[in-house]
């Protein structure tokens, strides 16, 4: 899940340190990831990787109107690592009771002909998960 951020930043016991956010994350301390998230992006607001972990934070809360937002945010800022955050938004809409919208994510990324196949495939069992068929 943390592939993208592979270098490890040095250990500072602050709250912009993203090695102890992500170590909150892992250990399941979501509120204080998501603080740490927060405040990473207040000093850095067009990191789209941050966005991205904000709303993982948001999704491991059950928050997940609000992690569709931050995974929507990180997919328009673009850039390595944001090439899948259309499906994080589309299980936040899902689990969030949004299924219409879900599908709508879904069926926009593929009417787009991704280049990749990987996320192609994804996206259509996605589809056949929330229901509909190709």
């Amino acid at each position: 899940m943390f592939g993208w951020f592979t270098k490890k930043s040095p250990q500072i016991a602050d709250p912009l340190n993203l090695e102890t956010a992500l170590d909150c994350y892992r250990e399941g301390k979501f509120k204080e990831a998501l603080q740490r998230a927060d405040a990473i992006i207040q000093m850095g607001p067009d990191v789209p990787l941050s966005w991205r972990f904000k709303g993982e934070c948001l999704f491991s809360l059950e928050r997940y109107r609000e992690a569709a937002n931050c995974f929507a945010k990180s997919e328009s800022i673009g850039g390595p690592g944001t090439e899948d955050t259309f499906l994080w938004k589309a299980l936040s809409l899902y689990n969030g009771g949004e299924r219409e919208s879900a599908k709508r994510v879904m069926q926009d990324f593929l009417a787009t002909g991704p280049e990749s196949e990987e996320l192609r495939v994804q996206a259509q069992n996605a589809l056949r998960e929330f229901g509909v068929t190709a």
